[in-house]
Order: C-alpha cells, then sequence, then structure tokens
C-alpha cells in the first residue's frame, strides 16, 4: 500500500513476512479520547489512526511491507530528486528524470561533457509520489552513482530508459544509483523504515499500480454509496462520519480519508477479503473483489413459526425458477431436513451432545451451543463463508429459542461477521398466522418483532406462515392494514381500563413508526413465495448490479 500510517489499532488476517519478527501488542491510551468503542478486547476490522496525532504504537498491519512499496513509488513516478557531492566537495541536489531495471535500480541520463559530481561517491536518490490525501509517499535510496562498464549491460540500461520515455539516448551518457538501503516513509514528522538492498531488489511492485489512480477516481466518482457503506460496517466510530473518500488501492485493500466536525480527519485501512492481482479483479464496474457482494437472509422467529418449512419451500421454489440458492442450518438440536444443508452447526457443536456432557437441559443447552458458535465465529464461520464468492445467496435457518434474537448478543456478532465478508443480509422474522387471531396477540407478535429490530439492526421483513392452514383467513387480513383506531378500540374491550394508557401508548409506538407489518405466505401458492422474494430481494438489493440482456436486432439494409 502506498498509504502507510501508524495504527492505533489493527485487526488481519495476513502474518507479516517471515523476515520480521512479530510485533507484540501493546497498550495504548492516546491523549484524547480513544473513538473506539472497546467494552472487552478485541481486534477492531480495520486499522484506525488520528493524522493529526500520530503514535508510535507498533501493530500488524494488513497492507504491503515497506520494500513493495518502495518500489511501487519508483514503478509509478519518474521525476526524482539526485544528490550527491561536487568534485569541489560541495553537497549538490538536481531534479533528473530516470527509469529502473527489473531490480528497481534507478538508471538515469546525465551529461558527462559538464559533469559536476563524482562517480562512486555516496549519494542518495529521493522520489515522491503524488497522491491524493494528506500524505506523501516517498522513498530515498542511498548507494553511489556508477558508470556500468559492460556493453551488454548499456544495451539493456538503454532499452530500459527507451521503453520508459520512448526515446533515444547515448550509451555513454546512461548512470545507475546502486542500491544500499532504501528509507520509506511519508512525510519527515514520520519515522521511516529503513529496506535492505536484498529486500528491496528481490521485491515486486504492487500489480495494481498501473491502474491504481483511475481505480480510485472512478470509485470516489460512481461508487460513493459503497464507500461510506464499508464506513459504516468496517470502522468501529462512535462518531458521524460527514465525509468519506478513497485514497489508494493496492492488492491487499484500500484506505479511505473519513471526515467528521467532532474528531476531524481520520485514516481507515480495510482488507480485501482476498488478495486482487489484476485490473480485472479490481474494476469496480464489474463484479469484482473490491465490492465484492454476497448476499443472506436470516429465518428467525418463536419456535413452530415454520422456519424450516419455509426454507425448505424456498429452496424448491428456486429450484424450479433456476436460480442457485444454500441453506444453511444454525440450530444445533435440528436432526431431519428437507433440503440439502450447505453449512451445518453440528460440525461444531450438537445439542445432544453438550445436553450429555455437561448435564443441561434444552434450552441452557441450546444457548451454550450458540454461545459456543460466537467463539468460534473466527474460525469455523468464517472459514466456511470463504468457499462462497460474489453473488451466492445464502439462507441460514435459525434455532426458535427467542432468546437468541431478542436477549443474547449472538446474532448480532454472527451478522457482524457476515457483514465482515461483505454479505448484504436481511432478516426474516416468521410468526404463524393462527397466532394472530385477535388484537392482543396481534399486538404481542409486533412487540416480539420489534424486539429483534431493535437487537439486530438490519432490514427486516415479517412474514404471517401457515397461511394455507388458517381457519378465519379474513379475521388476520383485517391484520395485514390494521387501523390504529380499531386496534385500540377492540384492546380497550379486552383488558381492564387500568391498561388504558399502556394500550394506547402501544398502539401508538406500532402505528407511528409504520415499522411492523406482515407479508402473508401461502406455500400452496408459487405466486406467493414469488412476492415474498421479491420483497426480501429488494430490501438486500440482489441483483440490482446485474446486466441487462439487450436483444441484438439485425439492422434492415436500404434497398
Amino acid at each position: 500500500m502506498l498509504l502507510q500510517t501508524q495504527s492505533l489499532t489493527t485487526h488481519l488476517s495476513l502474518p507479516l513476512p517471515p523476515s520480521k519478527p512479530t510485533p507484540k501488542i501493546l497498550s495504548f491510551t492516546p491523549i484524547k479520547q480513544n473513538p473506539f468503542r472497546r467494552t472487552r478486547f478485541r481486534a477492531l476490522r480495520c486499522s484506525l489512526s488520528a493524522v493529526s496525532e500520530p503514535t508510535q504504537l507498533e501493530t500488524k498491519t494488513h497492507k504491503p511491507v515497506a520494500a513493495e512499496v518502495s518500489r511501487t513509488i519508483m514503478e509509478l513516478v519518474s521525476v526524482g530528486t539526485l544528490s550527491t557531492l561536487t568534485q569541489e566537495g560541495w553537497p549538490l541536489g538536481i531534479g533528473v528524470r530516470f527509469a529502473v531495471d527489473l531490480e528497481g535500480t534507478p538508471v538515469l541520463c546525465l551529461n558527462a561533457s559538464n559533469r559536476q559530481f563524482s562517480i562512486d561517491r555516496r549519494s542518495s536518490f529521493h522520489v515522491q509520489l503524488e497522491q491524493s490525501g494528506l500524505r506523501t509517499p516517498q522513498c530515498t535510496i542511498l548507494g553511489s552513482i556508477d558508470k556500468p562498464e559492460n556493453r551488454a549491460m548499456l544495451k539493456y540500461l538503454h532499452s530500459v530508459w527507451k521503453k520508459r520515455f520512448g526515446e533515444e539516448v547515448d550509451e555513454d551518457l546512461i548512470y545507475v544509483v546502486s542500491v544500499e538501503r532504501v528509507l520509506q516513509l511519508e512525510d519527515f514528522k514520520e519515522v521511516g523504515m529503513w529496506v535492505t538492498s536484498s529486500d528491496y531488489k528481490n521485491a515486486q511492485p504492487d500489480p495494481l499500480r498501473d491502474f491504481a489512480v483511475k481505480l480510485v477516481n472512478e470509485i470516489n466518482t460512481n461508487n460513493i454509496e459503497d464507500i461510506n457503506r464499508f464506513c459504516n460496517i468496517y470502522a468501529d466510530l462512535n462518531f458521524q462520519v460527514s465525509e468519506a473518500k478513497l485514497v489508494w488501492v493496492d492488492r491487499l485493500g484500500f484506505d479511505l480519508h473519513l471526515w467528521s466536525p467532532q474528531e476531524g480527519i481520520f485514516e481507515v485501512r480495510i482488507p480485501f477479503s482476498r488478495e486482487v492481482t489484476d485490473e480485472k479483479g479490481a474494476n469496480p464496474s464489474k463484479k469484482t473483489q473490491i465490492f465484492e457482494m454476497g448476499y443472506a437472509q436470516l429465518v428467525i422467529g418463536p419456535a413452530g413459526s415454520g422456519k424450516s418449512t419455509y426454507c425448505s419451500s424456498l429452496h424448491e421454489h428456486c429450484t424450479a425458477i433456476g436460480r442457485s440458492i444454500n441453506i444453511v442450518n444454525l440450530d444445533p438440536a435440528a436432526e431431519n431436513f428437507d433440503y440439502p444443508v450447505a453449512m451445518d452447526i453440528r460440525e461444531l457443536v450438537s445439542l445432544e451432545d453438550v445436553m450429555e456432557e455437561l448435564g443441561l437441559g434444552p434450552n441452557g443447552g441450546l444457548l451454550y451451543c450458540m454461545e459456543h458458535l460466537e467463539d468460534n465465529l473466527d474460525e469455523w464461520l468464517m472459514e466456511e463463508l470463504d468457499n462462497y464468492t460474489d453473488d451466492d445467496y445464502l439462507v441460514f435457518d435459525c434455532p426458535g429459542q427467542i432468546e437468541l434474537f431478542s436477549h443474547v448478543p449472538v446474532l448480532r456478532n454472527f451478522v457482524e461477521h457476515l457483514q465482515r465478508k461483505n454479505f448484504k443480509v436481511c432478516v426474516v422474522y416468521l410468526l404463524d398466522s393462527q397466532f394472530i387471531t385477535d388484537v392482543t396477540k396481534f399486538i404481542s407478535g409486533c412487540m416480539a418483532s420489534l424486539s429483534a429490530m431493535i437487537q439486530l439492526e438490519l432490514p427486516h421483513v415479517n412474514i404471517l406462515s401457515k397461511m394455507d392452514l388458517a381457519p378465519r383467513k379474513k379475521d388476520i387480513e383485517d391484520f395485514l392494514y390494521p387501523e390504529p383506531q380499531v386496534l385500540l378500540s377492540e384492546l380497550n374491550q379486552r383488558m381492564a381500563p387500568q391498561f388504558a394508557k399502556l394500550n394506547k401508548s402501544l398502539i401508538e409506538l406500532v402505528d407511528d413508526y409504520s415499522m411492523v407489518s406482515f407479508l402473508p405466505l401461502d406455500l400452496r401458492k408459487s405466486s406467493s413465495m414469488s412476492y415474498v422474494l421479491a420483497q426480501i430481494d429488494t430490501c438486500i438489493q440482489f441483483g440490482e448490479d446485474a446486466d441487462v440482456k439487450v436483444k441484438e436486432f439485425d439492422q434492415e439494409e436500404d434497398d
């Protein structure tokens, strides 16, 4: 990455190069209030640093090492500053054009007839990259000016120069700067990183270097909504971000500049889910690894509401229309399935084993299983999700214990890991239509749905299941588009007078924000499943980036 930063906290999946020891994790308390929410020891999903207050804390970083950054800078820049001593011993700095050979050695074209420098004396060659943002990536090569004597080498260096600038030069004017050490830094306020000659020559420049600027401009122009979404997902901030801007992109991730009136400017490093090595894989106008997107339904609801039946029917429906989905079992107590299971929590933990070994009951055992899942999200879940690529559609069949999505944070943390893998998630809350037979049960169902909304903070679709089994559909239809005054009147008639104020508050809660509405689902009708699926797809924006198939017509020839 061309943007190196001293980070407050970082989270990586890649280790540091073998040549460098793994740094120790140190505790750090900045002078001003830490903008992160850190309720327990947990690495954040990206690196964040305050530009105005750089820290010397050394941590792991998910970005290219200094040798690769230096090689990339040398490939992208064509003018540098040569600093050496004149024959009289005076320090001299001049701007010169340069090319680089396969090992990154600078190739210069200098006027030998009016030479003001001395060969073989210690020299330095400074190069900096003009880049959007607050910092200027730069490197300084320490060595000496040498004159190649080998004719074959001169011809090779001549070809390097011609390829870079498209012009012929006299081979007698070609010089090189030998590389003994390299200092890579962003500006003189930071402590630079020293790179040995062998590390520099063995490193490879970033594969995205030739079109990084174009990508940055294109993403900032056309994909700013994705940039803002990444900020919300990956940056755990407790303040409002007013502006976000992509600064640079490399094979391992990209850097953002965030600005807020309260906290100033911050830098965020967001890693890719996998390495990007070519323009096709990084072009935001295509399905790319930068904006690679998966989709997921989180099917929740009370026990017996028909979650597994819904998943099975959804799989049959999608198979019939030629659409691929993957059903994931998250119920450690499940035994039989009417659908093919893509991922199964029972491979990690099963309720039967927990109850037998720990002597827990069904409810306690289920909570233990889900807490065990939470403890293994970084290993089991993330490894399983690596098997799914762009546009994969996952449906998670969750257990029916209401505490899992209304009280404990298991599913909330589960969703955060899905979002880290760039999945758009929608909650599908199922409620048995036979449960909605009067106003009191309707309000109870609305409260349970609102509780799940508040806990999970996701797009939410509420479904009345088992409509094919409902005895009095007319009574249920009255609750699909309820009138608040009618609901309040019926509620007051059914309950004691002392509950009148409570009834009014509950009805106002449901009506004022209009956050709860139910879609009826009749599994006997394919159109009913199609409508429900369309509503869910709209919530997670499934298919919005699909290309329109345009039929080509033969042009009529003029007579």
